[in-house]
């Protein structure tokens, strides 16, 4: 296990962990919800993954992570917007915010397609973490009851 103190410096720091996250907000309490090692794997995955919960009478989970979105646009200009359903170099597919199932078929970069994956901060960060940096997180987040 790392440092806690170097831990809330790194979060509230160098890490840039408050750019989208709160101690009092969205983690408040992670520390009496998870598992050491749960806390470890979500920061390494974004939120992204589902771990045990510490007893049943612990808060709820943290609230996950906003869906992946796509917008793709037509060689009309239409554009097209909603959660992401599949993507394939052949197929991309959605929902809209109605719920209406889209699907068109990509020949090269025809539709444009641009998709907004939420955790793509912690996928590229993943690379620049050192381990001692997210242990120090891990044990500054623990302690948040």
């Amino acid at each position: 296990m790392g440092n806690a103190k170097e831990g809330e410096a790194y979060f509230n720091g160098a890490g840039r962990c408050t750019q989208c996250h709160l101690a009092t907000g969205d983690l408040a309490g992670i520390g009496s919800r998870y598992e050491p090692k749960t806390i470890q794997n979500l920061i390494v995955s974004g939120g992204g993954g589902r771990g045990r919960r510490r007893s049943a009478g612990a808060a709820p989970p943290v609230k996950a992570p906003p869906p992946t979105t796509v917008t793709v646009t037509l060689p009309s200009g239409r554009r097209v917007q909603g959660e992401l359903d599949h993507l394939s170099a052949f197929v991309v597919a959605l929902r809209d915010s109605d719920g209406t199932y889209h699907s068109f078929a990509r020949h090269d970069s025809i539709p444009k397609v641009v998709v907004t994956n939420p955790l793509q901060w912690h996928i590229d960060r993943l690379p620049q973490w050192r381990d001692a940096d997210i242990h120090d997180v891990t044990a500054y987040l623990v302690t948040l009851k």
